[in-house]
C-alpha cells in the first residue's frame, strides 16, 4: 500500500500548479480560442486541453503513482492510485470561450478511501486563490500574496446572507439543510 503524502505537500502542489495555470491561461485569454462542443452546453477550448496538460505534468512529476479524473478525457493518464487528483483546468469553459472573465482552475486530491486531503480554487482574472487541507483549515491568497484564514460564517438565516456576484451581492443560505 503507498503512502498518502501530507495534506500540506498536497495543497502545496495543488497551489503552485493553479497559478502557473493561472499564468498560462491569462496569456490564452486574449488569443482567438478554438471551441468545440462535447454535447449540450458541454464546451471544450484548446486553453482547456493545454492547462490539463500542464496541470497532470506537473503532478505527475511530483506524484507520479497518482491517478486522476479529470475534466478532459485522456486515455494516457491513471486512474487509479493512493491519491485521486480532481482537475477542472477550465472551471468555467462557457464564460472563458465568450469572452466572459468569470471562471478559475480547480484542483482537488482525494485519497483512496474517498476523503478530501487538499483542493485549491484559483481565479486568475482577480489573482486570488481559495485552498483547504484535511485538517489544517482554509485560506485565501490574495493579489498582495497575503495568506488569509477563512471560516465558517455564523450567520444561519436566509435574510443575512449574502454572495458577492460580478459587482453585486445576492442572498443565499449559508445554514444547514
Amino acid at each position: 500500500m503507498n503512502q498518502i503524502p501530507d495534506p500540506m505537500l498536497l495543497l502545496d502542489t495543488a497551489r503552485q500548479t493553479a497559478y502557473k495555470t493561472g499564468k498560462l491561461i491569462l496569456n490564452k485569454w486574449s488569443q482567438p480560442r478554438t471551441v468545440k462542443n462535447k454535447g449540450f452546453r458541454d464546451l471544450v477550448t484548446d486553453t482547456d486541453i493545454a492547462a490539463q496538460k500542464l496541470i497532470t505534468d506537473m503532478i505527475r512529476a511530483q506524484f507520479p503513482d497518482h491517478g486522476f479524473l479529470t475534466e478532459e478525457n485522456d486515455e494516457n493518464l491513471p486512474t487509479l492510485g493512493p491519491v485521486l487528483w480532481v482537475i477542472d483546468p477550465v472551471d468555467g469553459t462557457t464564460n472563458f470561450s465568450r469572452s466572459v472573465p468569470t471562471f478559475c482552475v480547480s484542483i482537488g486530491a482525494v485519497s483512496d478511501q474517498n476523503e478530501l486531503l487538499a483542493g485549491v480554487v484559483y481565479d486568475p482574472m482577480r489573482n486570488e486563490l481559495f485552498a483547504a487541507a484535511r485538517g489544517k483549515g482554509a485560506w485565501l491568497w490574495g493579489s498582495d500574496e497575503e495568506k488569509r484564514p477563512l471560516s465558517v460564517s455564523a450567520v444561519d438565516t436566509l435574510d443575512d446572507t449574502l454572495l458577492p456576484s460580478t459587482g453585486a451581492a445576492i442572498p443565499i443560505y449559508a445554514g444547514r439543510l
